[in-house]
């Protein structure tokens, strides 16, 4: 097939040597780039150059979703219908989320199809993209729980577990804690860890919306069910009758049957006193229940 009109040459005469190099045609390269020289004869004075038709060739590309199998993409477009360029292959594979390049073998430019028509003058890359998945990933943490009664020294409890990930393909070393799952405690009541859904961080990109739902955990010190027996003796006076009202007041703690309790951990909420005028015996009549227990921790 003809690609460009002929040119005359003229002037020349029999014998004469004429020499001349292939034009620059847009769309089609020289099969070769040299001069072509001939002597002027009877007949067939002509020089003809040959040219392959140039192709762009861009590899294909493909977009998936991540679920833990292997992608890939082949091929190319930009060949004629009738081109053979069988011998050139390209293609890109992977498993995890991320950009595949899909590149041509090196030295495709300048290939030549099996026809021997067509020439490879680009060869563009193509790509294959895996997605990170978006569907929702749960992942429960449970904090750890420990109970124990008071005796006066302090308890920690630490860690978390893993309760359940509603993805099989996540798992736990996808995910960092960057918090402090602990708790420490000595009187009576709860201490809570405070685990909060952002001390756990993704790290894994084939998952783009993994949620942490957090059961917190904690220590609990229950009282001490343990009796503990505080004697209260109540503070007596002998006077001699004189006409006059005498009286005692106040009262003295002489023992606590547990050294963890303390004076300071009740109240009195009644009267130690005792008075009277007349010869006799005056009782101060202090109760137990004129006394109220203020530490939780019995």
């Amino acid at each position: 097939t003809k690609v460009k009109e002929s040119k005359n040459v003229d002037g020349k005469t029999f014998q004469e040597s004429v020499t001349e190099s292939p034009v620059t045609i847009e769309g089609y390269t020289p099969v070769r780039n040299g001069t072509a020289t001939i002597t002027i004869g009877v007949e067939n004075n002509v020089i003809n150059f040959y040219y392959y038709k140039d192709v762009k060739l861009t590899a294909n590309s493909k977009t998936e979703p991540f679920d833990n199998t292997e992608k890939s993409v082949s091929g190319f477009t930009g060949a004629p219908e009738d081109a053979d360029f069988t011998a050139i292959t390209v293609g890109a594979k992977g498993t995890s989320a991320g950009e595949y390049p899909a590149k041509f073998p090196e030295h495709t430019v300048g290939t030549v199809d099996a026809t021997a028509k067509y020439i490879v003058v680009e060869a563009n890359p193509g790509a294959l993209v895996i997605t990170a998945d978006a569907n929702e990933v749960v992942v429960i943490i449970r904090g750890h729980n420990d109970m124990k009664v008071y005796d006066g020294k302090e308890y920690t409890v630490t860690g978390y577990d893993v309760v359940s990930i509603s993805n099989a393909l996540y798992k736990e070393k996808d995910f960092t804690f960057s918090g402090t799952a602990e708790a420490k405690r000595t009187r009576f009541g709860k201490t809570e860890m405070g685990l909060k859904p952002e001390n756990f961080t993704n790290n894994n990109p084939n998952f783009s919306n993994v949620k942490f739902e957090i059961k917190d955990g904690g220590l609990t010190i229950n009282a001490s069910a343990e009796e503990v027996v505080v004697t209260i003796t109540e503070h007596s006076a002998t006077e001699t009758y004189d006409g006059t009202e005498k009286s005692v007041t106040g009262y003295t703690v002489t023992d606590i049957s547990n050294e963890l309790y303390t004076e300071d951990d009740f109240t009195f909420n009644g009267t130690a006193e005792a008075k009277g005028t007349n010869e006799g015996f005056y009782p101060m009549e202090v109760k137990a229940e004129d006394f109220t227990n203020d530490n939780p921790n019995f």
